[in-house]
């Protein structure tokens, strides 16, 4: 009787008998053991088959592509700017950290003068000296009106206010203070302090150039004076003086007419420009380190706080502006450090500008024909020292 061999024996005798030649299917003729019999193929144990696992990845790709783009796409704007930070920190690799401007330029009173001398201030003093620009200007020329603030008695004066019309200088500057407009200055020089017995000092006319502005006396004297009190509380209250080393206290209405570089001047010293002194120092333009701006700046208080010792000295010798500014000066020991380079600016004037001093003239040589000059002296100055008309047209 003939035994029958099970799928497994057949398996093995056929590895038996066809040795490393491959078994293409169970039961051929090339692989069946001798004398074995082949078993039907539906009777043999069917294999179960999975899919390999590489081909599921590409069945779920499609169903999760979409929920990650939708997670990502908040994180777009993010990424963007991660990028743009990287690229300008590789811009600015290698490159020193420019330090702050250590020169503040100050344009006191009134916002005269147009753009193009403006310009020139930006060219010719601000780019060179790499220095921040501060406004101190009248309230009323910011705001277009007038009002009765901080001692202000403005009425009947709104109507003749104008907007400040001066973009650049806006836009340019760091610090923007504004400065009350007096009716009667002589509210402002109340704000000093004392029991208001410098009034006594009114009563000669000699006076007028120091106290202009006080109602009943013409010139400007106090009007410059207490814009300069007003600055002096602007630096203390800001502690300028430890961010800054030096100080140009000047004009909106200077036309720079060649380069100046605060950078070049001796620190020791406090600089003026030649001429225009009235045998005394000018009051329009003053150049000064830190530890001296307040000295600088402190005209009007002694003279407040204790008018008998000035009156009687200012009604003998009908004292202007600029005398009473050298005398403060030897008083607070400063005479010996006054220096002076040649004249590089000089006042102008829009037909709509209005001065309390100076009479408009209009040059034949000075080509901006938009501009009046207001001191031909000054002119004739820069026109020496800058070295002709090119460098005044300013565009």
């Amino acid at each position: 009787m003939t035994e029958r061999s099970s799928p497994k024996d057949m398996g093995w005798a056929a590895q038996q008998a066809c040795g490393k030649a491959p078994c293409h299917s169970v039961g051929s003729a090339s692989c069946r053991a001798p004398g074995a019999v082949q078993a039907p193929l539906a009777s043999l144990p069917r294999p179960r088959l999975l899919p390999p696992r590489c081909l599921l990845l590409p069945r779920l790709l499609p169903h999760l592509l979409l929920p990650l783009l939708l997670l990502l796409l908040p994180l777009l704007p993010l990424l963007l700017g991660l990028r743009s930070l990287a690229a300008a920190e590789d811009a600015n690799a290698g490159l020193p950290d420019r330090p702050p401007n250590t020169t503040l330029v100050v344009l006191l009173g009134n916002i005269r003068g147009g753009e193009r001398a403006w310009r020139s201030l930006y060219r010719n003093l601000l780019d060179p000296s790499r220095a921040d620009l501060a406004l101190q200007v009248d309230e009323a020329d910011v705001h277009g009106h007038l009002g009765e603030q901080h001692g202000c008695d403005c009425s009947g004066e709104s109507s003749a206010v104008q907007p400040l019309q001066a973009p650049s200088l806006l836009e340019r500057a760091k610090y923007t203070w504004l400065t009350p407009r007096f009716h009667d200055w002589g509210n402002a020089l109340d704000l000093i302090g004392g029991d208001g017995d410098w009034r006594s000092c009114l009563e000669s006319e000699k006076v007028h150039a120091v106290f202009g502005g006080v109602a009943g006396m013409p010139s400007s004297g106090a009007i410059l004076f207490m814009k300069k009190w007003f600055l002096m509380r602007n630096i203390v209250r800001l502690d300028l003086r430890s961010k800054y080393k030096w100080f140009v206290v000047t004009r909106a209405d200077h036309f720079w007419g060649c380069e100046h570089d605060t950078s070049q001047l001796d620190t020791n010293f406090i600089w003026m420009p030649l001429g225009e002194d009235y045998n005394g120092y000018t009051d329009r333009h003053v150049e000064c380190n830190s530890s001296t701006i307040l000295k600088v700046l402190n005209m009007l208080p002694p003279l407040v706080l204790n008018p008998h010792k000035y009156c009687p000295h200012l009604h003998f010798l009908s004292t202007n502006s600029e005398q009473f500014i050298k005398q403060r000066f030897a008083e607070d020991g400063l005479n010996m450090s006054v220096a002076r380079y040649p004249r590089k600016q000089f006042v102008v004037a829009r037909p709509q500008d209005k001065s309390r001093w100076g009479q408009l003239t209009r040059h034949p040589h000075f080509t901006n024909a938009d501009l009046f000059i207001k001191y031909e002296a000054e002119y004739d100055d820069v026109m020496e020292v800058c070295g002709g008309i090119y460098p005044f047209n300013i565009d």
